[in-house]
């Protein structure tokens, strides 16, 4: 089975709402050497990680309202490993990191799968790639690594210029809150101020104070690129 193949397909079964109970179940025959064969390089881990945990949140909450956290609970099998949604978030695709640090802190202990399994560097665009199936969230693009990199910084720019609120003449930008929960991984303040510049939303000469807006929470599991 390619795997990457696999999750994209995954990602169009989402989006035409023909996610089933039994989508995801060969996985579980998925050996943990081919896992790691199959997915070499980050740009690869990164496409078939975001499109598999943006495809199991969709058919989670359409599917199952009963889960008391759709984040912590185990439901993924793969490769002989039981995973959640914050396996892949947080341990495999931004390297290890704690959930509430804001990015600043790693885990104290790592099990060897998660070593064996996540990038080698913390892409922090792909905060723009993973939805959480609220209004707020960033759209479900379909990626390949082939087209990774460019997907990313269009995702990225995109969820920037629809989810800030420039202020010129007070020199502010109202950014998204998910910048402000995940500020070590953008670099602080001055990596925000850099992303801006770099997408052409902020002039390079321009030094802005950032204010961050309140999250909207509101059920959107239709928000597909």
């Amino acid at each position: 089975m390619n795997l990457q193949e696999f999750a994209s397909d995954l990602v169009v079964k989402a989006r035409l709402g023909t996610l089933g109970s039994n989508s995801f179940d060969d996985l579980v025959h998925v050996k943990f050497d081919d896992l790691q064969a199959q997915l070499p390089s980050d740009q690869q881990k990164m496409a078939f990680w975001i499109n598999l945990y943006n495809a199991k949140l969709v058919q989670v909450i359409r599917n199952n309202n009963e889960i008391q956290n759709v984040y912590t609970t185990r439901m993924i099998d793969i490769a002989g490993l039981h995973m959640s949604l914050d396996d892949i978030e947080h341990g495999i695709l931004r390297r290890s990191k704690l959930k509430a640090t804001m990015g600043y802190v790693r885990k104290p202990r790592v099990a060897s799968w998660e070593k064996a399994l996540r990038v080698k560097r913390l892409d922090p665009r792909i905060h723009f790639a993973l939805n959480c199936g609220a209004n707020s969230c960033p759209p479900i693009f379909n990626y390949s690594s082939n087209t990774l990199d460019s997907t990313l910084d269009r995702a990225t720019k995109n969820y920037l210029l629809e989810s800030s609120v420039i202020s010129s003449c007070h020199g502010e930008v109202h950014a998204p809150r998910l910048l402000l929960w995940y500020l070590g991984d953008f670099g602080g303040f001055a990596g925000i101020r850099a992303l801006y510049q770099r997408h052409g939303i902020v002039p390079p000469d321009v030094f802005p104070k950032f204010k961050f807006l309140n999250y909207d929470w509101s059920r959107n599991l239709e928000n597909f690129a």
